[in-house]
């Protein structure tokens, strides 16, 4: 669709509202172990010994 210039918006929620995508649902144990990145420096601060 980006090829083909048919996206309204650059969100990849908006889509993901196309395809057949699914959530899970993680416990709270489970939390831990996904991370989110939502820039350059999110990404480098997981590299950061603590």
């Amino acid at each position: 669709m980006a090829e083909k210039n048919l996206l309204v918006k650059n969100s990849l929620k908006y889509i993901m509202t196309f395809g057949r995508g699914f959530y899970i649902h993680l416990d709270d144990s489970e939390k831990n172990d996904v991370k989110n990145y939502n820039s350059p420096g999110d990404l480098m601060a997981s590299f950061v010994i603590q």
